[in-house]
């Protein structure tokens, strides 16, 4: 107990002399920005200096609870373990298919956002798809995204299926040079 109480008294101390900072550049608030800023549409300039200070292209979030509580942040600090909670919401690259958000969609990418992640409870794939959205379908074609992953939401189907079934010739066409079906 005792060394709890001088652990949160030095944080205290920190704050109190201008060690704002510490949570101001964590990973997680970085990450926090990037959900807002996506969400907020802002600029691509914007996006990237977030990204380039080290917030992760591939963070999870939930909308139910997007902002980690103060003992999460100062857990976060003390450990320098992000509070991301794997397996638990929407990858950004997810929000900015959903949201059809082009800058923030480029900005993920160019970083390194894996359109395939595990973790996600929606598939940025299946949303252009749904959306008949070709330039997206394609630039995540372009960058990885499998077309033949299985979704137990939708009875196992794929996202190839799925673009079959739409009968768009021109959403077919884009699966068909991705790669012959598996």
């Amino acid at each position: 107990m005792k060394r709890v109480l001088t652990i949160v008294a030095a944080l205290i101390v920190l704050l109190l002399l201008g060690g704002g900072w510490m949570f101001a550049n964590s990973p997680d608030v970085l990450n926090q920005q990037l959900v807002r800023a996506i969400q907020d549409k802002q600029s691509a300039a914007q996006l990237e200096v977030l990204l380039s200070h080290g917030a992760n292209p591939n963070y999870t979030y939930s909308a139910s609870k997007q902002e980690p509580s103060s003992l999460e942040k100062i857990n976060s600090a003390l450990s320098g373990v992000e509070t991301a909670r794997p397996g638990f919401g929407t990858t950004l690259l997810a929000l900015a298919c959903t949201q059809a958000n082009d800058a923030a969609i480029d900005a993920l990418l160019k970083h390194g956002a894996n359109p395939n992640l595990e973790e996600s409870t929606e598939v940025p794939l299946w949303i252009a798809v749904q959306s008949e959205n070709l330039s997206l379908v394609k630039r995540l074609l372009d960058h990885g995204a499998d077309p033949d992953r299985k979704l137990r939401e939708y009875n196992n189907m794929t996202a190839r299926q799925l673009a079959e079934e739409t009968k768009k010739p021109e959403l077919i066409a884009l699966f068909k040079k991705a790669s012959p079906p598996k």
